[in-house]
């Protein structure tokens, strides 16, 4: 069912369908919407967001998602020339989506191209707290003030640059305090 992806087993329980000829790590819509919530819940470790899920699943499946795909494609510069209400209007119907917020909705922009959409959150405050030593008594407001500027410089790529923060974030952190050596910045380099 779920190949590399999700807790990376196979489902012997629930029949979930065909891979819709597909060869691929991550399930399909049909196998997420036949797997359902419950198995989301329990092999995947999605809580209260697998009715979600599964209900996305089943939108793409009958078509309500076509737009999504059809939307204005980024130039190989992550911009869509100076089509900015497209870009908005995209983020939008993302944003509606029942349990996509900024971060969400971000990460789903990227994932299409758009690598100077990235999100100004919680998250983005968590990081520039622990990486960049701002402290408790900054707003939030301000904080995501200071990550816009920042990452400004590595326009039209400053999701990249964002995702590379966190990530290098994420690692010290799972390993408390220690970079992790799975992968360094210059393993990354030839990427």
């Amino acid at each position: 069912f779920l190949g590399h992806g999700c807790a990376a087993q196979s489902i012997t329980s629930v029949e979930v369908g065909e891979s819709d000829g597909l060869v691929c790590s991550f399930p399909t819509p049909r196998q997420i919407a036949n797997g359902g919530p419950e198995y989301l819940k329990k092999h995947c470790r999605t809580g209260y967001r697998s009715p979600w899920i599964v209900e996305l699943a089943q939108k793409f499946l009958v078509g309500e998602m076509n737009d999504l795909t059809t939307q204005p494609q980024p130039s190989t510069n992550g911009t869509v020339g100076n089509n900015k209400t497209a870009k908005q209007n995209l983020q939008k119907r993302i944003l509606a989506l029942k349990g996509f917020g900024v971060f969400a909705s971000s990460n789903v922009m990227q994932l299409m191209g758009y690598f100077d959409v990235f999100p100004l959150d919680t998250e983005t405050t968590r990081l520039f707290r622990e990486e960049f030593g701002i402290a408790k008594s900054v707003s939030p407001r301000n904080i995501q003030d200071m990550a816009k500027h920042h990452y400004e410089q590595y326009a039209p790529y400053q999701f990249l640059a964002y995702w590379f923060d966190l990530w290098r974030n994420y690692e010290r952190r799972k390993c408390d305090g220690v970079m992790s050596t799975r992968w360094s910045v210059q393993d990354c380099a030839g990427l």
